[in-house]
């Protein structure tokens, strides 16, 4: 009995391999159905708007349009912050630079 079990064990290990084969050798897709990849030139990749490796805008004036309001962005933070470390709080009567939660209860 035992060697039967070992058998079956053996036939379905096989089965299983042979499933295994077929299926690396077949798509699991229909060839006809997909679309071909399109491929990039050259020429029309270097024509992109902005450059991924450093981080740039190709076009001068978008890019210097994105730098100034990110810099704007930036001294307003920066001015925002020191506004609030300069100014004094007072921990009794809770007077003081106004709190993020105090602003969005204002905005509702």
């Amino acid at each position: 009995s035992n060697h039967l079990s070992e058998e079956k064990n053996e036939s379905a290990w096989a089965d299983m391999i042979k499933s295994i084969e077929k299926n690396k050798r077949q798509l699991s897709w229909d060839p006809a159905q997909v679309s071909p990849v399109q491929r990039v030139s050259l020429f029309e990749r270097q024509e992109r708007n902005f450059d991924p490796v450093s981080m740039k805008f190709t076009d001068s004036t978008k890019e210097n349009l994105y730098q100034t309001a990110k810099q704007d962005r930036i001294t307003n933070l920066s001015n925002s912050v020191q506004e609030n470390r300069s100014k004094t709080f007072n921990i009794v009567s809770h007077e003081g630079p106004e709190r993020k939660y105090q602003s969005t209860i204002n905005a509702v």
